[in-house]
This record gives structure tokens, C-alpha cells and sequence, in this order.
């Protein structure tokens, strides 16, 4: 449930243009005046009083609607107008979710901009090799949890920039074992290309200005690992955001740091469970300053030790709506989302779920991508 705290800090933090809203109030209400269709007369009635300031909560009571259909009706409109408030609730998640037979720049760019919420590019690495990849991926030694989030059932290959936090001997051991992990990993998948190898050359290849790996400390950083997710463990709600972690190292960069417009998570399925393990995504995408807010209003009077999670990034799910989008991975196929929207993975059974992954950001279409993990 989208509390009131949540939604006036969001309020608060926009920049209000009050000439598109009187006129989207102003086209909202013609549609009402002049439509007979009641249940399409309805979502245009409360993406009005959205408009017009009111909370969830109290449009929720008025009209007995769900937040999370609240979401998809006011994402329907301001992407698609009034033609988005005839679209059904499904067809509003297939809107938001782009399939594509392969990575294309002009995808990649309009994921980059917010046009959909989801990329999905099925069938990206051979099934076949995928399973036998993941059979050696599970046996693989240097699996474990994150050291930063050690209650959480996902395991890694290689330390990752997240789990460097305030500590020199932490980010000392990331840059040392980051190219002896990208080699192994590489390894794993001889004779084949590795799922990660394959995503950073078309990366180079579809994007004009190139791609390289990401550079914080003039040290070669970790580009892709691979994660275990443990059966009845999820992946609670939360953010991945680089700014946030470079913060975190208290190191500061060697260099001027350009920071990103977008980040995304980039994730290759190589075997998942036969039941749960769904990726969830909002399109909730909070700043740094209002997801600290979400979760001290929530979680502020609850004593460290007595937190469901230890890490302080985790986002109370009872604080949120549902989810916008729930998606089932399928084996080979990649899937690219923005990682400052919150997301989450569902528990897992008769698992594992196995996966490679990196994330990538993006700072203009006249500069590189870079990759990191």
C-alpha cells in the first residue's frame, strides 16, 4: 500500500508544471462528459483526481480501485492519452514490456528513455548450453552470499562494488580477484562464449560511441558475475544504484565522475525453478534521499537487530503497491530494466535459479556505455 508519507515526499520532490496538469484535467473531464463506457469513464476519473492531488488512499476509498490499477491507468494515459484508458490492465502490462528478437540500439534507447519498463530478448543464449553452463556454475567454489547482505538467499561469483562499503580491505579484495573472476567465469563457459562475453561485444557493436568496462579508481573493475538464488529466499524489493555505492566506498573517485542518467540491470537466464522466482518490477523510481524516507518511515522505530533484513537499502514491501510488472524468466533469454526503479524476485522453489549478470550505465548517446558488477 503506497502510504501518504511515500507519495506527499514524491509530491514534494517534482517539479510541478501546473499548465500540463489543467490541461490533462481539462481533457480527462471532456472524456467523462462525453464517454458512456462506465468502467473506461472510471480510470479516467481516477487518473483525474490523481491529477488534481489527491492520495492514493483517498481515491482508493472514493472509488474502490487498487493502487496498483491506479498505476497502471495513470502510466496508460501519460504514455498512450486517452487511447491508453480504453487498453485493458494486461494489455497495459504487454505496453510496458518491449520483446525483441535481438538487442537492438533503437530498443536499448527507447528502454533508456522510459518508454517501457521492461526489454526482453527470448532465446538471447542456446537453452542447451545454458543448462550444462548452469550445472558448473552451481559447483562453483567461490559461491556465496553477499557479504553486505548475508541474510538474503542469493549467491555470487566474485565480490561486487555493493559489498565494498566503507571498507579499504573490502575494496582492496574487489579490484584484485575482479579480472581472476571475469577469467573464470569465461572459463566455465569454454568452449562456448560466455552469456556476459556475448552481451558486452554487441554492446560495443550497437552502440555507436562504444562500450567499456566501468573506471571509479583507475583499477579494472568487475564486469558480470553469476547468482544462485536459493529456494524460498526472495530478493526483497530495493534500488541498485552506482551513485549510491560509490557514496557508500567513501573513496572518492580518481577522476571527475560523470554521473549516469540511467542505470540498468542486464540479467541472462541460464536454468530457473519450476515454480516462483518471478522478477517484479515498479515504476516507482524514488531518489536516494526519498527511498531513505520510505524506509525510515516504515522501519524507523524498529531496532537494527529486530529488522526482517539487515541491510539498509531494503524496501519494506508493505510500503509499496503491487508490483507494475511480474515477469517469468525463461532459460536463455536476457532481460534489461531500469535498476533505479525498485525491483524484487519472487522465492524460489524446486530451484535453483541461476543467472549472469551486470548492470550498465548510460550517460548521453554521444558518450559509452560502461559495464560493471
Amino acid at each position: 500500500m503506497v502510504n501518504l508519507h511515500l507519495q506527499a515526499i514524491e509530491k514534494a520532490e517534482e517539479m510541478i508544471d501546473y499548465t500540463k496538469i489543467s490541461r490533462c484535467v481539462a481533457q480527462l473531464q471532456e472524456f467523462i462528459a462525453l464517454h458512456p463506457e462506465a468502467n473506461e469513464v472510471r480510470k479516467a476519473l481516477a487518473v483525474k483526481l490523481v491529477y488534481q492531488g489527491y492520495f492514493y488512499e483517498e481515491i482508493q476509498t472514493i472509488l474502490g480501485v487498487s493502487p496498483s490499477s491506479l498505476q497502471f491507468w495513470k502510466t496508460s494515459y501519460e504514455k498512450y492519452g486517452i487511447y491508453g484508458l480504453r487498453l485493458r490492465d494486461k494489455e497495459v502490462q504487454k505496453v510496458l514490456i518491449k520483446i525483441s528478437q535481438k538487442l537492438k540500439s533503437n530498443d536499448l534507447i527507447d528502454l533508456l528513455n522510459g518508454k517501457y519498463l521492461v526489454l526482453r530478448i527470448p532465446n538471447y543464449y542456446p537453452a542447451r548450453e545454458a543448462k550444462k553452463i548452469s550445472q558448473e556454475l552451481i559447483k562453483e567454489r567461490t559461491l556465496e552470499r553477499y557479504k553486505r547482505v548475508p541474510d538474503v538467499g542469493v549467491q555470487r561469483t566474485g565480490i561486487t562494488f555493493f559489498e565494498t562499503s566503507c571498507s579499504l580491505e573490502m575494496l582492496k579484495c574487489y579490484y584484485e580477484q575482479a579480472q581472476v573472476s571475469i577469467q573464470s567465469l569465461r572459463q566455465t563457459c569454454f568452449p562456448h562464449l560466455s552469456p556476459l562475453d556475448k552481451l558486452r561485444l554487441e554492446l560495443q557493436e550497437i552502440w555507436v560511441p562504444g562500450a567499456h568496462i566501468e573506471n571509479v579508481h583507475n583499477q579494472t573493475m568487475l564486469a558480470g558475475i553469476c547468482r544462485v538464488f536459493e529456494d524460498n529466499f526472495e530478493l526483497p524489493p530495493h534500488q541498485d544504484i552506482f551513485a549510491r555505492d560509490i557514496l557508500d566506498v567513501g573513496i572518492p573517485p580518481a577522476h571527475p565522475f560523470d554521473n549516469f542518467i540511467t542505470q540498468l540491470s542486464a540479467n541472462i537466464y541460464l536454468q530457473t525453478p519450476k515454480s516462483g522466482g518471478e522478477l517484479e518490477v515498479w515504476e516507482l523510481k524514488p531518489s536516494i534521499s526519498t527511498g531513505k524516507a520510505i524506509r525510515d518511515k516504515r522501519l524507523g522505530a524498529v531496532p537494527q537487530r529486530d529488522r526482517e533484513y539487515k541491510y539498509e537499502g531494503i524496501i519494506d514491501r508493505n510500503s509499496l503497491p503491487s508490483a507494475t510488472l511480474k515477469i517469468k524468466p525463461k532459460v536463455g533469454e536476457l532481460i534489461l530494466f531500469d535498476s533505479g526503479r525498485i525491483h524484487s524476485v519472487r522465492p524460489c522453489q524446486d530451484g535453483p535459479r541461476v543467472s549472469m549478470s551486470m548492470f550498465i550505465g548510460y550517460r548521453s548517446r554521444k558518450k559509452p556505455l560502461t559495464y560493471w558488477s
